[in-house]
């Protein structure tokens, strides 16, 4: 393998939501050819999990591609079809958490029923489990109905492979390991405070114990992950805006991010989770924020962090959480943490132990619009949550103490061009969140939207490419402002303007099957209502990462 200079290391798009989402699913997908590589349309590819029956099928698309995705881990017989070919069987396919396995296969002319032996055995032990088995496109007991259909970000290959067999050998015992680095360049080109460019970096290490590989405890798992930021970042140094351009950037030193203990019970459709973890790795998701560099969008919309002291993001605390999936379309969750500020300090590094904070609890529903056996790929989720945080806010009017301020969102996502085949997994699809704190004498941002489009696969040459386009916008609390303008509280530069709104445009080129990618970002900056010194900015940058 050729050496890698440091430039090639830095290589594109925050994988880190990703890991923290912590899925415990694998993927499978290849092309279909005949003896002369010609590729093979609409033939049928299916995956037959030998623990339970379960089949998980699909159909390939105009190139001959098949992509089954959220295959649970489990070893597998794999089964191809196609009417003028016979039928192609590959048994003993093995599968762990997190795998992006390629596999092509060459069918040969001939009956589908030429083969008896096989005709039978698909018979004997083929049959769908009708409580899990499912086509690809679809979401059921087996799988999280959180999870999204429309995948912006697929699960990748790694660039080194498997890591001269040690990846496999963990698998193998149930420890599924993952490193990835991530850098975040952007600088602005005009406006802003001053000129400049900054490039904050990540690695990040994340372990998944399968506790039933491990000990044979059915449905129970352990997820630790850990972390190393440095870098500087550009709206603090060089333009003096409140929504970060560089979503990678905070808590700039090594750290422990999550050590928690997952239990699933009666079919996956209860979750129970304990341990040091946070609230942003569960509630306010949607993939399509994945697919950002501003902080505004990116894993989560921004606006609850300014409202909210006991919201954890990017650190864990002490927490508890509970899910429960009541019909194959909904969920309901809540989760509680320690709210205490102090724990997220650099000086800890992540293992502040202090269960001293105030409360800070969060509860979400969500229901699902397609996705399941018969649906339209027209995939929807739409999810509104609320929030109580008992941390002590300051009276912008008055400079008094209130303990305990509450708030409430709104997300939505939806499929509306399903492009290709079914299972290709390429879309045009919208999304749009509302976040609203209406205490504005102590929360400081009353009302945070974000809205925009993104879409995966515009080019049958680039199938795993997306490209995103964004708004966020804030609006800043009257009460502060007053505060600030009067001088009873100090102010940022140029002041608290009445809004700060963002615009972004941006293109993941994904390479090496996600093994490492590249993500050219434009972003406008504008915030209006301040006292001039701020100019309206334009951010040029990339994302650059890695999935060793």
């Amino acid at each position: 393998m050729p050496r890698l200079s440091w430039p090639a290391l830095l290589l594109v798009i925050a994988l880190t939501p990703v890991l923290r989402a912590q899925s415990t699913h694998a993927m499978l997908n290849g092309r279909i050819t005949d003896p002369v590589k010609a590729v093979i349309v609409n033939a049928n590819a299916a995956a037959i999990d030998l623990g339970t029956n379960a089949r998980y099928e699909t159909t390939t698309n105009a190139e001959g591609e098949y992509y089954l995705l959220n295959l649970p881990p489990g070893v597998y017989r794999i089964e191809i079809e196609k009417s003028g070919f016979k039928k192609l069987i590959k048994s003993g396919v093995s599968l762990q958490v997190h795998d992006a396995t390629e596999m092509d296969f060459e069918l040969t002319p001939g009956s589908m029923s030429d083969d008896p032996a096989a005709s039978k055995a698909s018979q004997q032990n083929a049959v769908a489990n009708p409580a899990s088995a499912k086509p690809q496109t679809s979401n059921d007991f087996a799988n999280d109905p959180t999870s999204r259909l429309f995948q912006l970000v697929l699960p990748s290959e790694h660039l080194f492979g498997d890591w001269g067999g040690l990846r496999s050998k963990l698998e193998e015992k149930g420890i599924t390991p993952r490193l990835i680095l991530v850098t975040d360049l952007a600088g602005n080109s005009r406006g802003g405070r001053s000129q400049g460019a900054t490039a904050p970096s990540s690695v990040e290490l994340s372990l998944f114990f399968d506790l039933e590989k491990i000990f044979g405890l059915k449905g129970g798992s352990i997820f630790a992950s850990f972390s190393e930021r440095w870098g500087h970042n550009l709206s603090r140094e060089h333009i003096g805006n409140t929504f970060s351009t560089q979503q990678i950037f905070g808590f700039q030193t090594w750290r422990v991010l999550d050590v928690s203990y997952q239990q699933k019970l009666f079919d996956d459709r209860v979750e129970l989770r304990l341990g040091r973890f946070a609230a942003m790795d569960d509630f306010l998701v949607s993939p399509y924020n994945f697919g950002f560099m501003q902080n505004a969008f990116c894993g989560n919309p921004f606006g609850i962090l300014l409202n909210a002291p006991g919201m954890s993001a990017y650190y864990g605390t002490w927490a508890a959480l509970g899910k429960v999936k009541p019909t194959r379309r909904s969920y309901v969750m809540t989760g509680v943490y320690n709210g205490d500020p102090k724990v997220r300090e650099n000086k800890y590094h992540g293992v502040n132990l202090s269960l001293h904070g105030p409360l800070f609890a969060i509860s979400e529903a969500g229901y699902q619009i397609n996705g399941l056996p018969g649906d339209s790929q027209r995939l929807g989720n739409y999810n509104l949550g609320a929030w109580y945080d008992r941390s002590t806010l300051t009276n912008f009017d008055s400079g008094a103490s209130k303990r305990g301020s509450w708030g409430y969102y709104g997300l939505f996502d939806q499929v509306l061009v399903p492009f290709g085949a079914a299972g290709s997994n390429r879309g045009f699809g919208v999304f749009g969140s509302a976040t609203v704190a209406p205490n504005s004498r102590v929360q400081q941002l009353p009302l945070f939207v974000t809205a925009g489009v993104s879409a995966r696969g515009l080019f049958d040459a680039r199938p795993r490419d997306a490209i995103s386009l964004g708004v966020a916008s804030g609006y800043f609390s009257d009460h502060l402002k007053r505060a600030q303008r009067n001088g009873r509280l100090v102010g940022p530069d140029g002041g608290v303007p009445d809004r700060e709104t963002i615009i972004e445009l941006t293109y993941r080129f994904d390479l090496r099957k996600g093994a490492y990618f590249i993500q050219p970002d434009l972003q406008y900056i504008n915030r209006s209502g301040d006292t001039g010194q701020f100019k309206n900015t334009l951010v040029l940058g990339a994302q650059f990462g890695i999935n060793f």
